[in-house]
């Protein structure tokens, strides 16, 4: 399967939602404190979140700006163990 930026977007969007991240980098010409959003570069793409009121960020994915592929398989990972992780909160 081919993975585009749109697929790595969905990815990103549920992962904001399931931390309770804003869904947006800026609004208001201020930028969301801990919001993901993905930055391309070099020909790869890298997950970012936003950690202070700057816009400063921090590098949430691995091994630098990769290919679709591998983001999309490191996103995956890590939305389902948010979703494992909720799963588990609900049914205590």
């Amino acid at each position: 399967m081919r993975y585009t930026i749109k697929d790595l977007e969905r990815k990103v969007e549920l992962l904001n939602k399931l931390t309770d991240s804003p869904l947006n980098a800026v609004s208001n010409r201020q930028y969301n404190i801990g919001n993901f959003h993905l930055s391309e570069c070099y020909g790869g793409v890298e997950l970012h979140r936003i950690v202070n009121s700057e816009g400063g960020i921090s590098v949430e994915s691995i091994g630098g700006h990769v290919t679709k592929r591998e983001l999309y398989y490191q996103l995956s990972g890590m939305v389902h163990a948010l979703t494992l992780r909720t799963h588990e909160l609900v049914t205590r």
